[in-house]
C-alpha cells in the first residue's frame, strides 16, 4: 500500500465524532462514510473504537452496580486488553476490512490502556472491554462478508 492510498472509514454510530490529526480537527457525522488517507482513516478508526469501548464498559459496569456487585476480576483484566473481540468488531464496522483492522491493531498495539482510578484499591482501564470471545469476531466478519442470497420467490403450486 502506497503512502497516499485512500481507504474507506465509516461512523456507524448514531453520534457525531471529532478527532485531531496532524494539528487539524476532523469531523465525521453519525452514519457518514467517506474515503480518507489511510493514516487518517486508521487514526479515526482507533479513536472512534476507543469511544465505543468506553460506552460498552460503562454499560457493563452499570449492570454490576445495579446488582450492587463488584465488577469481576476477570472482566477488569479483559477491560485492559486493547485487542479484544468487541474492539475488533467496532473496527470492522468502521473500516470494513480485516486487513485494515489488523493494521490498526499493529499501529496502536497498547494504546487503549489508560488507567482511571476509581478508588485507591481498584482500577479500570478506559479503552476496551472483551465482550464475547475471539470466535465472536470471526463469526461477525464472516457474516458480513458472506454474499447475500436473494430471497426465493414462492412457487405457484396446486391448491
Amino acid at each position: 500500500m502506497a503512502k497516499l492510498d485512500q481507504i474507506s472509514v465509516e461512523n456507524y454510530t448514531d453520534r457525531d465524532f471529532e478527532v485531531r490529526f496532524d494539528s487539524e480537527v476532523y469531523h465525521l457525522e453519525a452514519g457518514e462514510k467517506r474515503t480518507e488517507n489511510q493514516f487518517l482513516a486508521r487514526h479515526m478508526a482507533k479513536h472512534l473504537s476507543d469511544r465505543e469501548m468506553e460506552i460498552i464498559y460503562a454499560k457493563e459496569e452499570a449492570k454490576y452496580k445495579k446488582k450492587k456487585e463488584e465488577v469481576p476480576t476477570g472482566m477488569k483484566t479483559r477491560i485492559c486488553q486493547y485487542d479484544n473481540p468487541a474492539r475488533r468488531i467496532a473496527l470492522y464496522k468502521i473500516l470494513r476490512s480485516k486487513k485494515q483492522v489488523e493494521q490498526v491493531l499493529t499501529d496502536y498495539p497498547n494504546f487503549g490502556a489508560k488507567l482511571r482510578m476509581n478508588k485507591p484499591t481498584e482500577f479500570a482501564c478506559v479503552g476496551g472491554i472483551g465482550v464475547g470471545d475471539e470466535q465472536d469476531y470471526h463469526d461477525f466478519v464472516e457474516d458480513l462478508e458472506r454474499p447475500k442470497k436473494e430471497p426465493e420467490t414462492p412457487k405457484k403450486g396446486k391448491s
